[in-house]
């Protein structure tokens, strides 16, 4: 179910992790918002569930390939064991433990599995979504990613300052930087977050170079389509 890519138990298994990634980190981004609170029990049940499956999948990636070390110290391996370690320091008796389940931020690395997973798919597809060479798919999801990531990120440094006091605030916060919007004025205090904006606004460039290629590419084969055609005419 999780490296045999071309069986119906591994797509089944994968889409339920695609959903269930997305909905923990729903549930994570809401449960920062005060006026969502009164979900509490409904958060804690979707940790819960989260936590038991993610921990089960971990077991059972770990059993099911030949090489188990080169699992845990690849890179996949290491975000799933972040994800989980937060949730169990939760539920010790040790305070100084439980402070640690602040470090669920590291679950919002999953969503990079997410990438991996569509990875997957696209080589048991004939073809794929693409637009002018590119897999918008991947694009998209990994432009969502890394905004989820970095919002979060800022949110563990950031909150108690206004304009971050949860992670929906500090998201658009990201967002409005990688796309240089000067109506956002907020500005952080913290080295990790001020480090945060410099990579958005990078990321800002690399959006506006992608934006200039797809136009570009627009606008050259229209001009030597109609060039074509003119020929042709003649």
């Amino acid at each position: 179910m999780f490296y045999q890519q071309k069986t119906r138990l591994f797509s089944l298994v994968n889409d339920f992790l695609s959903i269930l990634i997305i909905v923990s980190i729903s549930a994570m981004i809401l449960e920062s918002v005060a006026s969502f609170q009164k979900y509490n029990s409904l958060f804690l049940f979707v940790e819960y569930l989260a936590i038991s499956v993610f921990s089960l999948e971990y077991i059972g990636r770990i059993l099911g390939t030949e090489k188990k070390t080169k699992y845990i110290f690849s890179f996949f391996g290491i975000i799933d064991l972040l994800s989980i370690i937060p949730s169990f320091l939760h539920l010790t008796n040790l305070t100084f433990l439980k402070s640690g389940r602040a470090l669920r931020i590291l679950r919002f690395l999953r969503i990079l599995r997410l990438l991996k997973i569509n990875k997957y798919k696209k080589t048991n597809r004939k073809s794929s979504t693409k637009f002018f060479g590119i897999d918008l798919e991947i694009y998209i999801v990994a432009f969502i990613s890394v905004v989820i990531i970095l919002g979060t990120l800022v949110y563990a440094f950031e909150q108690h300052q206004p304009g971050f006091r949860n992670i929906p605030e500090t998201i658009l916060w990201v967002t409005s930087t990688i796309l240089e919007d000067s109506t956002i004025t907020t500005t952080p205090t913290s080295n990790v977050a001020i480090a945060v904006s410099f990579i958005s606004r990078f990321l800002g460039i690399i959006l506006l170079g992608f934006l200039m290629n797809v136009v570009g590419t627009i606008l050259n084969r229209k001009l030597l389509n109609e060039d074509t055609k003119n020929l042709n005419g003649k």
